[in-house]
């Protein structure tokens, strides 16, 4: 298969291994609903590694970014349409200098504001703002001030905590949160919002938002919207099997696993143009057969959100519905509705098609067979 290599995958159950093969999803997603149910619609969702040989090949335009930069220019692309300012939430993983710089570019060239909400690791350290004298000094003035490990404010600031009653997860939930505004970005030092936050009975975690102006309580409730993506992964599993692919071709060289990060990769080496063809064909099936599954899905979700559907007219369920049909009972009841259209249309009307289908120039073959 095209594009798999290895990966450390960071899950915390002993049943998954350390390292895995597969190939590594970049999804941009947009979050659409109401106050009765929200949902993360995709917009893109593409190869972001395992192709960098493939980026000097002249039939194909691949990207030679890494992962982080080629979501931040995908965040770029769907600003530039919506024509907006637009918040990005991510993970704790994105929040790196060239993330920041993308979208500092972005925002200096376009007009339109990206501003990131995300996570900090638990040992992160800012900086201060520098205090230069006013005198003049010999040298260039100092960019960062004093360091500020933010682990450290849990119990030194633990008196300056506020209460807040912030909804989550479709549920008030009380915590307690300190904001400070501090430098962060080795060679950067840009000025960033960092919130952090005690839950009741949970772990606590700092937040991080490049836009200074926004509340700590949106900065907290944005950032809990972020799990909905999360419920996108697993309806995609789940529900269409988005990610049962297998497009194999033998023009791709056998997986090494034992291959080390020193040794050259073994697509630089193919030359044949029908062999990259071949090659280019099977990566494009990938990603196109999971745009097809995007697609679906988001119609699935629009249904469900748009329509005023009772949950329990569309199947039995043990435990009582929402107010709004999952994407499950959605998918279902679309499944037996096409049905019983085809049914209704003509008695025999699949059957007629699948006769239809059949009469290729291959069945002879298998005549005396039967």
């Amino acid at each position: 298969m095209v594009g798999v290599k290895k990966h450390a995958q960071e899950s915390q159950t002993q049943s998954k291994p350390q390292m895995i093969h597969g190939h590594l999803w970049g999804n941009l997603s947009i979050l659409i609903g109401n106050d009765s149910k929200l949902a993360c619609l995709p917009l893109s969702t593409r190869i972001h590694d395992g192709l960098q040989a493939m980026a000097d090949w002249k039939e194909v335009d691949i990207s030679s970014e890494s992962h982080i930069v080629q979501i931040m220019n995908n965040a770029c692309e769907a600003a530039e349409i919506f024509r907006n300012n637009v918040y990005l939430l991510a993970d704790r993983y994105f929040l790196t200098v060239p993330a920041l710089r993308v979208l500092n570019t972005f925002c200096e060239v376009s007009g339109f504001k990206i501003d990131l909400i995300t996570k900090a690791k638990k040992n992160i350290t800012a900086y201060e703002e520098p205090k230069n004298s006013p005198g003049k000094r010999r040298g260039r003035p100092c960019r960062k001030g004093a360091r500020v490990k933010l682990s450290d404010c849990f119990k030194t600031r633990n008196r300056q905590f506020r209460k807040a009653s912030v909804l989550m997860y479709g549920k008030m939930t009380e915590v307690r949160y300190y904001k400070t505004d501090l430098m962060w970005g080795q060679g950067l030092y840009q000025k960033l919002r960092f919130v952090l936050v005690k839950y009741d009975g949970g772990i606590p975690g700092i937040l991080v938002s490049t836009d200074l102006n926004l509340e700590p309580v949106k900065i907290i409730e944005a950032y809990a919207t972020r799990f909905r993506c999360e419920h996108l992964y697993r309806e995609l599993k789940q529900i269409l099997s988005a990610f049962n692919y297998h497009f194999w071709t033998k023009s791709m060289p056998k997986l090494n696993h034992f291959r080390k990060k020193t040794d050259p990769d073994p697509l630089r080496f193919i030359s044949d143009p029908k062999k990259r063809r071949r090659i280019i064909d099977a990566f494009r099936a990938t990603e196109m057969y999971m745009f097809t599954s995007n697609v679906a899905m988001g119609m699935i979700m629009i249904i469900s959100i748009n329509f005023e559907i009772d949950p329990a007219e569309l199947r039995y369920q043990r435990t009582p519905a929402k107010a709004k049909p999952s994407e499950a009972n959605m998918s279902i009841y679309l499944r037996g509705l096409l049905l019983r259209g085809l049914l209704t249309r003509a008695p025999n009307y699949i059957n007629d098609l699948i006769r239809a289908r059949s009469k290729s120039e291959y069945l002879p073959k298998y005549q005396n067979l039967a």
